[in-house]
């Protein structure tokens, strides 16, 4: 069964009530608040949900904006670097490309946390 809830500004707790009715039932969530910047799964092994770096990014040169998903940070630097036209990224490279570009655009890097609570 696959339950997709969407909520504004909050997490809702609904997998209590039915992890709690159905027993032995296991909910796995993905919870992306980008207002809160809450990005969060209990799904450790990846397996239903392998997401774990999510981009927000707007860019003047070359003019691209969106949001993409990663199922890791290497991934997601591969492609900002194919994107930038560099030879290698870090995450200190973005950062430091957002400060020198903060008038032109910005690139957000928001990593997954694991909460098996």
């Amino acid at each position: 069964m696959s339950i997709e809830a969407e909520e504004d500004w909050v997490t809702a707790d609904f997998r209590h009530p039915l992890e709690s009715h159905y027993e032995g039932m296991t909910i796995y969530y993905m919870v992306e608040s980008y207002c809160d910047e809450t990005y969060a799964t209990n799904d450790a092994e990846g397996k239903y949900f392998p997401t774990r770096v999510s981009v927000d990014f707007h860019l003047k040169e070359p003019v691209l904006c969106g949001y993409e998903r990663f199922n890791s940070m290497d991934e997601a630097l591969a492609y900002f670097t194919h994107v930038l036209k560099r030879d290698t990224l870090t995450v200190d490279d973005i950062h430091k490309w957002n400060c020198e570009h903060w008038k032109d655009g910005f690139i957000y890097f928001n990593e997954y946390k694991v909460d098996l609570r």
